[in-house]
């Protein structure tokens, strides 16, 4: 592990043991309230969890992922998954589900490390040891950490990468050595082989950088060569995505003329539950941080040390961009539980340039506040999945009475198109992505509708509308029906395919 260096002496220096120890105890508190979310239902909680217990399951028993996606979490978890399966201490089912919920609740949980690193460069005096403490452990005890897990896997640990990409970052601001470079090239990769989402935020971050740092140096031949290594970077990151899913590259390339269109603020203005509370809150914070630090970074520019002159003001600039109410609702959804991580460095700048003890205490109440409030907040909220042992016990009955033929697609309410998969072993969509050439392509195109017992999950979590039952087209007639579950055939598509597309 690479070790900070003391921006006034340039020596290399470690962390104390008192230092690991508190780290440590951070990282077992927050992975406690991630083990008790996850295994605080019967079945992987929720909305999309069976989604991972599909993909683990490709590679164990194909080698590879039948669906494409970002592989590095769940090639890791196929690994770690493949032990207990190959000691014989669990069932292959079991073996997966595990090892999803237990590597979810443990491997994030090490953003604190480059977090609390990070920090400590910002607040280098040791005497400010509990408040970088106390502001490190926003990394993985804020509320949007928490809330992302289980349907997040991929999400929280691209956090944990992101965390690391960013530490580097602010290394290359105080010594372009060669290692920096290459902490920073690395965890770029990493991020890359996880999370879309968290892919889009790296190529910004580490593009906005290029562009403040050299913009602050007031030298065009840089200015310009940096803009040659973003183009670079983007081109680079765009081809890798277009390599692991076509449809993910053509969406990042659409980014910069979409992202502002239909901007959030306008269906929370009309009361629509597009954001949960949480991501309401998490919105206002971020702005009011990042607001704050430029007044701040304005007031005492002359006396910020250079390294952290153009790093700060990145981090100024990319919060407000991530936070920001005119984000499309689709953007939105996916940056702001994104976005404190990238504010999180200006939680110790604003602190550095309080004046007086007693508003400096205030600041680390404010902070300690937060942190209990999405402590309480998150673990008050009862967790839910889409799965219980009735509903599994009926989708096995169901499964009994499925067509034979392999060529046999599942259209089922998003979310529960995953344990379809998982349970029947077959293809299964949700309805937004039926085309109709699956009339062709399959000969049985089932419409699965569950009639109870279902889990309120929709696109703003838990306090907005539901995702719907998959409409049936004209024509379709039942062929199984029981307690929880209606299933029909379609024989023949809609004439108009917009009845599949969530109603705006």
């Amino acid at each position: 592990m690479s070790l900070p260096v003391n921006s006034t002496t340039g020596k290399t220096k470690g962390l104390e043991k008192k230092e690991w120890a508190a780290l440590l105890v951070l990282m077992i508190i927050s992975a406690a309230l991630r083990l008790h979310t996850n295994f605080s239902t019967e079945y992987i909680p929720g909305n999309n969890g069976a989604f991972y217990l599909v993909m683990i399951r490709d590679i164990l028993e194909k080698g590879h992922l039948v669906m494409k996606d970002f592989p590095l979490l769940f090639w890791l978890e196929a690994g770690i998954a493949f032990i207990p399966l190959k000691l014989g201490i669990a069932g292959m089912n079991a073996s997966i589900d595990m090892t999803s919920r237990i590597f979810d609740s443990t491997a994030p949980v090490l953003s604190v490390i480059p977090a609390y690193l990070l920090i400590k460069k910002i607040l280098p005096d040791k005497k400010e040891f509990f408040s970088s403490l106390v502001f490190a452990s926003v990394s993985i005890l804020y509320f949007s950490f928490q809330i992302l897990i289980s349907d997040f896997q991929k999400n929280s640990l691209g956090l944990m990468w992101l965390f690391w990409l960013i530490y580097y970052l602010y290394r290359i601001h105080e010594k372009p050595a060669l290692k920096n470079y290459l902490g920073a090239f690395m965890f770029f990769i990493l991020t890359g082989l996880t999370h879309y989402g968290c892919t889009a935020v790296a190529v910004t971050v580490v593009v906005l950088d290029l562009m403040v740092r050299y913009s602050l140096r007031l030298n065009i031949k840089k200015f310009f060569k940096a803009l040659l290594v973003s183009a670079i970077i983007i081109g680079a990151c765009v081809g890798m995505v277009f390599m692991i899913n076509k449809w993910r590259g053509e969406f990042f390339i659409n980014i910069p003329k979409e992202i502002f269109e239909d901007p959030i603020i306008i269906p929370l203005l009309n009361g629509r539950p597009v954001l949960s509370p949480f991501e309401v809150f998490n919105m206002i914070l971020i702005n009011i941080t990042a607001i704050v630090s430029f007044i701040i970074y304005l007031k005492n520019y002359k006396i910020i040390i250079p390294p952290l002159r153009s790093f700060i003001l990145s981090m100024i600039l990319l919060s407000l961009f991530l936070s920001s109410p005119l984000l499309n609702v689709d953007s939105a959804l996916r940056v702001y539980f994104i976005s404190y991580l990238i504010a999180l460095p200006l939680i110790p700048f604003i602190y550095k340039f309080i004046s007086g003890k007693t508003s400096q205490r205030g600041y680390i109440v404010l902070a300690v506040f937060i942190i209990l409030f999405s402590i309480v907040s998150v673990k008050g909220k009862k967790q839910q999945s889409n799965m219980n042992k009735n509903i599994y016990a009926e989708m096995i009955k169901l499964q009994k009475v499925l067509p034979p033929e392999p060529r046999t697609v599942i259209i089922a309410r998003h979310g529960m198109e995953f344990w379809s998969m998982w349970i029947f072993r077959v293809n299964a969509v949700r309805q937004e992505a039926v085309a109709k050439s699956y009339w062709s392509w399959y000969k049985n195109i089932l419409f699965l509708h569950q009639k109870m017992e279902t889990a309120q999950f929709g696109p703003a979590g838990l306090y907005g509308p539901p995702y719907p039952q998959p409409t049936l087209p004209t024509g379709s007639y039942l062929i199984y029906s029981d307690s929880y579950f209606d299933l029909y055939k379609s024989p023949s598509p809609p004439n108009d395919m917009s009845i599949f597309q969530p109603k705006r």
